[in-house]
């Protein structure tokens, strides 16, 4: 095969040709120079912005000195995860301001490039005007302005130049900077990885060795100083760039004057409906609900470990309030001692790694939390006190797992592996109060949820009055899903297995079937399912919110909300198998095959399924039928419950549901009751005695149903002699209803 030529980039249009100036006309065009020469003179002005990152690349930055000194390789083989993800986020903030710094540059820079080019077409362009000058012998006030021109333009030139070759300059200290951070990053890594690898060996000496061993890193007393050290370090940071922190303070105030305006109507409601206990003992804390709320929008990472820390035991003072009056009295002794726990556990990470103090306080926490554990698993404990079923079998596993894992780290930090002992008892303490955390906020959301769906102005909505109940339990369903969700990402991430995780998933997903033609992965396989399972749950979803609520607010012809409706959702439902089929990485070209082969399925035996729902199309648009009529397909009588894709069903009075397909309703005759209109006719034969005056049997029966309830004066009643019966005078007493549904009941009362 020929070798494929290499695509060249696309050639800018030649720049029209350099003319210049005609003798008459210089006298203009010098004076026409004033706007670009302006634009060169602000070019070069100096700019705020860049003066600013000058500044900070020349000022010395004892940040910058504390980071590099802890970045070289003897300090780097000896730091611990709190300190490595220190690094990285010091790196990222770094790296961040630098790129921020190279952006303002680049754009100044080519700001000048292009009035630079500018200067640069006109000096040639005088240039030529002054050799033409030269040859016709122009007059000297003209050779002299010609001069004037071209020194302006050589004085403005030579400035912005200048500026130009230092924004170079500093865009080159920038990008060496940018160079070194990612040098350094990839030493971080490295470090992250060997510190891994010795998860598992024994680094410090045993317990009982270092108790009467000197520490290298001095006695306790030093290494406490050590820790406040850097921990006001950490704090110092965080305030230098107070705006998440008044951000966060800000949301904090909004979601709970939110909360402490629904408080006086939910409790007014709460005296009527029990369901809104829960719901007013926890808006009875509008402030503690509000912070507990607002921790979703913490980006915890990215704070400095002990802002972290300090954050997340802050946030225990909340959770307590709100879950305290909710929980059973066997549970709040353990709610509290996990909190404790945890609190301690965050601030004995504050001490220096690897020291005597560090696994002193990590000893403690790690016993106090295990004999915890044990009195709730012995019997009458509060563990064995949690109710049957999978929550209950779920809460005393995870107990046991605990006892296991802070048992692991018991010894380890005993043996000497305190790296392993504190990441079993951080990780285990974390991920419990992870899931108590995130139980607290879905009863949190759950109780306003359930409170915002009784408010007046809301349950008076047909979609609240209507299906309350369920938008209750589903949305009680997806926040329980959710926080699963996030306490199981939460402890994949603590415990450090999360990477692994993803790998192992990737591996997984990266499996690849090959028949022939076809190669496709379960990737592929399960971006197609997922794709289309969404996609399906919100045409359903748009369709139920327009059924059964924005429509039944409109006043709307009858029919047009279903087609509506309807329309929607098959739009959806074909939006959403084509984004599967991107999703899947599935070619466009193959679709063809599958179409062909539907074309011959259709030839051979779906014909049926075809006539079907073409004959549901065509009543969801021209609308002969419609959900609510009351229609008569041959011997079979009823009202339509649905008109689906394939079939409608029909409710008949004694209560059957009668599977009609749509093929049927339209091409066989049928018999709607209520196409235009909900009137019905009513006739009741009557026989009388032969010798009774018909007048006065005709004047009797008009006055059966004259003025009664649900009979219409118009189209007006009426009785009428029929025939002469063999044993009786035989009439007919007609009249109308406009009440459907009562037509049998006031035939009765008639």
């Amino acid at each position: 095969a020929a070798p494929k030529e290499e695509a060249k980039p696309a050639e800018k249009p030649a720049p029209p040709p350099i003319q210049p100036i005609p003798p008459s006309q210089v006298f203009r065009a010098a004076d026409e120079l004033r706007e670009p020469l302006g634009k060169a003179e602000a070019a070069a002005q100096p700019d705020p912005a860049v003066e600013e990152v000058e500044r900070r690349l020349s000022a010395p930055r004892p940040a910058a000195s504390r980071l590099r000194s802890s970045l070289e390789p003897a300090r780097l083989q000896e730091a611990s995860a709190r300190e490595i993800v220190a690094l990285r986020q010091a790196l990222g903030r770094e790296d961040l301001a630098l790129a921020d710094a190279q952006q303002v540059l680049e754009k100044r820079t080519t700001l000048q490039e292009g009035v630079l080019e500018d200067l640069h077409q006109r000096q040639a362009i005088w240039a030529l005007t002054a050799e033409g000058a030269r040859k016709e012998r122009a007059p000297e006030a003209v050779v002299r302005r010609i001069a004037q021109a071209e020194q302006d333009l050589k004085r403005a030139e030579t400035g912005l130049r200048a500026r130009q070759d230092r924004l170079l300059e500093l865009q080159g200290r920038v990008s060496d900077l940018r160079a070194e951070i990612a040098r350094s990053a990839a030493a971080v890594d490295q470090a992250e990885t060997a510190l891994d690898k010795q998860l598992f060996e024994v680094e410090s000496a045993p317990l009982w060795r270092a108790l009467w061993t000197p520490d290298r890193r001095g006695g306790l007393a030093q290494q406490l100083r050590q820790a406040l050290r850097e921990a006001v370090g950490d704090i110092g940071e965080f305030l230098a760039d107070p705006g998440r922190l008044w951000l966060h303070l800000a949301l904090v105030v909004l979601l709970g004057l939110a909360l402490a305006a629904i408080r006086r109507p939910v409790a007014a409601l709460a005296v009527e409906d029990e369901s809104l206990r829960g719901a007013v003992k926890v808006l009875s804390r509008p402030a503690s609900a509000a912070l507990l709320l607002s921790t979703l929008w913490v980006d915890f990472p990215s704070l400095p470990p002990t802002v972290r820390d300090l954050f997340l035991v802050a946030f225990l003072v909340p959770m307590l309030r709100l879950l305290r009056p909710l929980v059973p009295d066997a549970y709040r002794a353990p709610l509290n001692g996990l909190a404790a726990l945890f609190a301690l556990d965050r601030l004995a990470g504050m001490a220096p790694p690897r020291t005597l103090l560090a696994r002193l306080a990590v000893l403690a926490v790690t016993g106090a939390a295990l004999l915890g554990l044990l009195r709730g698993l012995r019997r009458g404990g509060w563990a064995r006190l949690a109710p049957g079923g999978i929550w209950g079998l779920a809460t005393r596993g995870a107990a046991a797992a605990a006892v296991a894992l802070l048992s692991a780290s018991l010894l380890s930090n005993v043996v000497g592996n305190a790296t392993l002992a504190q990441l079993l008892t951080r990780a285990t303490l974390t991920s419990a109060t992870l899931a108590v955390a995130l139980l607290g906020a879905q009863t949190v959301m759950a109780s306003v949820g359930a409170a915002l769906l009784r408010i007046p102005a809301v349950r008076r909505r047909p979609l609240v009055a209507r299906h309350r109940d369920l938008l209750q339990r589903r949305a009680a369903w997806l926040l329980r899903v959710g926080s699963i969700a996030l306490w199981a990402l939460g402890t994949a991430r603590v415990f450090g297995v999360d990477g692994s995780v993803a790998a192992g998933a990737a591996a997984v997903l990266d499996l690849r079937l090959k028949v022939g033609g076809l190669d496709v992965s379960l990737g592929d396989l399960a971006a197609f399912a997922v794709t289309l399972a969404a996609s399906l749950g919100l045409a359903r979803l748009v369709r139920f919110v327009l059924d059964e609520g924005v429509f039944l607010e409109m006043p709307l012809p009858r029919g047009i909300s279903t087609a509506v409706s309807r329309t929607l959702q098959y739009l959806l439902v074909a939006l959403g198998f084509s984004w599967a089929l991107l999703a899947s990485g599935m070619e466009m070209s193959r679709f063809g095959f599958l179409v062909g082969a539907l074309g011959v399925g259709i030839g051979f035996g779906l014909q049926n399924v075809v006539n079907n729902f073409v004959s549901g199309v065509i009543l969801l648009y021209e609308r002969p039928i419609q959900v609510g009529d009351v229609i008569g397909v041959g011997s079979v009588v009823g009202q339509v419950t649905r008109i689906g894709v394939r079939s409608s069903t029909l409710r008949t009075g004694p209560g059957a549901e009668v599977i009609v397909p749509n093929g049927t309703l339209i091409s066989a005759e049928v018999t709607n009751w209520t196409l235009s209109d909900r009137l019905r006719r009513i006739e009741l034969p009557v026989g009388v005695a032969y010798g009774t005056p018909p007048e006065r049997v005709i004047e009797l029966l008009l006055g059966v149903v004259r003025d009664r309830p649900g009979v219409l004066a118009f189209p007006a009643p009426e009785a009428l002699f029929q025939r002469l019966g063999d044993s009786a005078l035989e009439f007919v007493l007609r009249f109308w209803t406009g009440d459907f549904g009562r037509w049998e009941a006031l035939a009765s009362e008639a």
